[in-house]
């Protein structure tokens, strides 16, 4: 995998004035993980390079990972009902989320959701449910619905 040009940076090495181009991966406490644009990565030490270089390492985040708009875990089950727990994050607009039971004509939960928030609900539902985030136009963001199949004899 070869990385793009304008991610990678010089790296000196303190002493020797040697140079690698490499992007920054991770980090830990005395050491900074870099990689190629070949794709190869290795582990320099801090205190082994330039100033300019440990500088940049102090301010570098590593990039968050994009999280899922909904996630659903079932953490208990019986005959007619099961209960979820679920997840659910908008980005820049606002959201309604709603549960809905399927083959009833309920909703087990419904709520409004402001832009860059997440909301973590646990409640009942029916074996036969769909999770949806809409805006407000009544478009559907995200959705998960869980459905019983038959088995076949």
């Amino acid at each position: 995998m070869s990385l793009p040009a304008d991610e990678l940076r010089t790296w000196t090495h303190l002493e020797t004035g040697k140079t690698i181009q490499a992007k920054i991966i991770g980090k830990d406490d005395a050491k900074v993980q870099v990689e190629t644009r070949e794709g190869k990565a290795y582990w320099l030490e801090l205190a082994k390079l330039i100033g300019a270089d440990r500088e940049h390492v102090a301010g570098w985040e590593k990039p968050s990972e994009e999280k899922p708009p909904i996630e659903v875990t079932t953490v208990a089950m019986n005959k007619h009902k099961r209960t979820i727990t679920l997840i659910a994050r908008t980005k820049e607009t606002p959201a309604m989320l709603r549960v809905k039971n399927l083959h009833a004509n309920d909703s087990a939960h419904s709520q409004r959701m402001d832009p860059n928030t997440e909301v973590t609900w646990t409640g009942p539902v029916a074996h036969e449910y769909v999770v949806q985030l809409i805006d407000e136009e009544e478009t559907v963001i995200a959705s998960k619905s869980y459905l019983q199949v038959e088995k076949a004899d």
